[in-house]
């Protein structure tokens, strides 16, 4: 008696197949060389598909680097530009008009820096935080005070002047 009838269609159910008469026997399926050969091109095929979506996204990720990187670099070079201009403006308007007979700064002879006058008048003007000198003697001052570290920070970057004016602030402040 066939088999073939209990089965809705002629396929056999996985791992048989039928004979000649119409019986099931185990089948064990080695696969021919064309089959094998189709399914590494199969297998290629994807891979390269894979390989080319990966080198996609890595194009994009390092062109969208390199477009940060130019505008980075812009910016640096705007920031650049404006703080020159900024600093070219400072110098050239940040001390002009103030001078010893505007009461603006001292004499050599009083100790030289500027006058508490003079320094609202440069604070106004830059929109800065300038501070008279420290003229109180060391000895008086509290040891770690903002006043004591003022005074020795004035002291130890104006170490190296050596004009009139320079030697009489350094005077003024006790160094």
């Amino acid at each position: 008696m066939s088999v073939l009838k209990y089965f809705k269609s002629s396929e056999a159910p996985k791992g048989y197949k039928f004979n000649n008469d119409g019986s099931l026997t185990e089948y064990n399926e080695a696969m021919s060389l064309d089959q094998m050969m189709r399914m590494r091109y199969q297998a290629a095929a994807s891979q390269k598909k894979n390989q080319k979506k990966t080198d996609d996204k890595e194009k994009k990720s390092m062109a969208a680097k390199a477009d940060m990187n130019i505008r980075a670099s812009r910016n640096e070079a705007k920031i650049t530009k404006n703080y020159k201009d900024h600093l070219s403006r400072l110098k050239k308007e940040d001390m002009d008009g103030m001078s010893q007979k505007s009461g603006d700064k001292r004499s050599t002879d009083s100790g030289a820096g500027m006058t508490a006058q003079g320094v609202a008048k440069y604070n106004r003007r830059t929109g800065g935080d300038l501070k008279t000198a420290v003229t109180t003697p060391p000895s008086k001052l509290k040891k770690g005070s903002k006043a004591a570290g003022r005074r020795k920070s004035f002291c130890a970057r104006s170490k190296s002047w050596n004009g009139e004016r320079g030697k009489a602030a350094r005077a003024r402040w006790n160094c």
